[in-house]
């Protein structure tokens, strides 16, 4: 008895066995398979298949122009409103002249009408990353001519930059931001 009980033993080990290799290869049967149809289907000649498209002939049915009930006006001027969402306009003197003390330059900054933004406008010193000028809320329509720094510089041209943070007027929240290179000079 002790025989046939080892045999059994045996035997349902084997089995187990057996069946674990049958499961690993039905997996990697289908593994290979969905491979194999990926690279049929999807991928021909290392690109991805383009789909055949077949195009009827227009057969009277396509005009040119808008829909005879729309308003050429209305529709540029909302497509108008989007190209202005996506701009953002500035002016500034990209050679601003300062005062020996630096407590006047015309700096010259305008957000003009045509933009949806408001701005702030930030003068940066290159040499040290200095925030020399922080301009308050500019809404389209409005400049500021003239600014003082923070500080005094040295006598000659300094490198700076002027960063245009674009504000929605609306929930004051951040919509983006350009920057402009300039060099400011200060006077003896």
């Amino acid at each position: 008895m002790h025989d046939e009980t080892k045999h059994r033993k045996h035997f349902s080990e084997s089995n187990r066995w057996r069946e674990i290799v049958i499961v690993v290869l039905a997996v990697l049967l289908l593994i290979s398979l969905s491979l194999l149809v990926i690279n049929k289907y999807i991928f021909i000649n290392g690109g991805i298949v383009e789909p055949q498209l077949i195009i009827p002939e227009a057969n009277g049915q396509v005009f040119d122009g808008m829909l005879p009930t729309d308003n050429p006006d209305e529709v540029l001027r909302l497509l108008q409103e989007k190209v202005d969402e996506n701009q953002f306009a500035f002016r500034i003197n990209a050679n601003p002249v300062f005062t020996a003390d630096c407590k006047s330059g015309n700096l010259r900054i305008e957000n003009p009408a045509r933009n949806i933004y408001c701005m702030q406008a930030e003068l940066i010193l290159d040499e040290t990353g200095e925030i020399l000028y922080s301009s308050p809320l500019i809404k389209p329509n409005q400049y500021i001519e003239h600014v003082g720094l923070v500080r005094q510089l040295n006598s000659g041209d300094h490198a700076a930059t002027v960063r245009f943070i674009a504000i929605h007027p609306d929930t004051d929240a951040y919509m983006g931001e350009v920057a402009a290179a300039i060099s400011l000079s200060v006077s003896k």
